[in-house]
């Protein structure tokens, strides 16, 4: 029974990563620069990933919740409370979207593309489709804003029903002298002093 349970991979979904990133914010537990560089230096995992590693363990039943309490207490230096409350949201929110999943059926690549299409929701062909799909539900990249003062609003024309509103763009300014472009000389061929001769 043992080796079984050591043998099931335990996989986030799209899911239980963004209910993860809840609970990290919920409980304020995001490593800041030199948080995370004081953790390395002491060679202990950020908080998101022992986070990840408690939800796996106590998918595979290797600990109960009081040992992730307890675990969570020791590493994190937070309250007994508090360690509650995380061990909790953890098995509330993230346990149940995990896919436990035994290790041999990955030897299979029609399964392996079944399962990359139910957690990602695309095949395994365009892995950065679903890496992409990832990216968008965590919100990981912010979206643009630009000044206001780049874009001038286009002169008033008469409107047709297909055509868009253009804008202008503000060119940079350039300085006025220009560089002189570097011309390329050819070297010129001769003996190569560095071989023997054949003899």
């Amino acid at each position: 029974m043992e080796e079984q349970k050591n043998n099931i991979r335990v996989l986030f979904t799209a899911k239980a990563n963004s209910n993860l990133d809840g609970i990290m914010r919920n409980f304020r537990l995001e490593d800041d620069v030199e948080e995370s560089a004081k953790r390395s230096k002491e060679g202990k995992f950020s908080k998101i990933v022992i986070i990840d590693h408690l939800a796996k363990d106590f998918a595979r039943e290797n600990i109960s919740e009081k040992d992730m309490a307890d675990y969570l207490q020791k590493d994190f230096e937070i309250s007994q409370q508090t360690a509650a409350q995380i061990s909790k949201e953890i098995i509330t929110k993230i346990i149940p979207f995990l896919e436990r999943v035994p290790e041999e059926k990955f030897k299979d690549p029609i399964f392996v593309e079944e399962i990359s299409k139910k957690i990602f929701g695309t095949t395994n062909e365009n892995p950065t489709a679903s890496l992409r799909q990832v990216q968008e539900d965590r919100n990981i990249f912010p979206k643009i804003e630009y000044p206001e003062n780049t874009v001038e609003p286009a002169e008033e024309k008469p409107k047709s029903k297909s055509a868009l509103p253009s804008k202008r763009i503000k060119k940079p300014i350039a300085p006025e002298e220009t560089l002189k472009p570097i011309t390329q000389t050819k070297q010129p061929r001769g003996p190569d002093n560095y071989r023997e001769p054949i003899e």
